[in-house]
This record gives C-alpha cells, sequence and structure tokens, in this order.
C-alpha cells in the first residue's frame, strides 16, 4: 500500500485560540496557578494544593492536570469544594461564564 499523497495547502490559516470558560475542568493548575486573582481563591478553598504542586516531580503535572483531575486522589468527595472555586472564579471573570 502506497502512502496517501497530501497536496500543499492554498492558503495558511493564523490558529486561533477559542475562548474557553475558566474552571477546575476546564483550566489546568498551571493555567490557574499563572492567573494572579484565581491562584488565591483556589487556594482558599483547597489549601493542600499548595504543598501538592511543590512535591518534587510535579511540576510535570502543573500543564497536564485539571483540580478535577487531581480530586480524583483524594479519599473524599470534592465535588462542591470544585463547584465553589468554579463560583468564585465565575465572578472573577463573569465575561467567561462559569464552567460546566
Amino acid at each position: 500500500m502506497d502512502a496517501p499523497l497530501y497536496h500543499p495547502a492554498a492558503a495558511y490559516a493564523v490558529p486561533t485560540i477559542l475562548p474557553y470558560q475558566i474552571g477546575t475542568r476546564t483550566c489546568t493548575i498551571g493555567e490557574l496557578k499563572g492567573l494572579a486573582a484565581a491562584w488565591p481563591i483556589v487556594l482558599k478553598h483547597m489549601p493542600a494544593v499548595q504543598y501538592i504542586v511543590q512535591a518534587p516531580g510535579f511540576e510535570k503535572q502543573l500543564d497536564n492536570m485539571t483540580l478535577a483531575d487531581l480530586a480524583v486522589f483524594s479519599a473524599q468527595d470534592n465535588s462542591a469544594t470544585l463547584d465553589a472555586i468554579d463560583d468564585d472564579l465565575a465572578r472573577l471573570f463573569p465575561n467567561k461564564g462559569r464552567a460546566r
């Protein structure tokens, strides 16, 4: 079987980043940590996250995991906490809407 032939593009379209909602299920931990106004909200509701992100080897996960992904490893149900963080973030970033 021969490999398919791909013809060159007729025009180049600059990639654009689509808008998304700032939230615990839509942003990585690294993105939330990078938002100066959002990170204190995260720490207010989940103070242990401050120590988790400083753990050796965890820096590789900052851009791969959301807070919802991290909450899976907890022994307790964190859905109410994640919802509270999302509510606070929605008030902070009203034009982005509530993440769901």
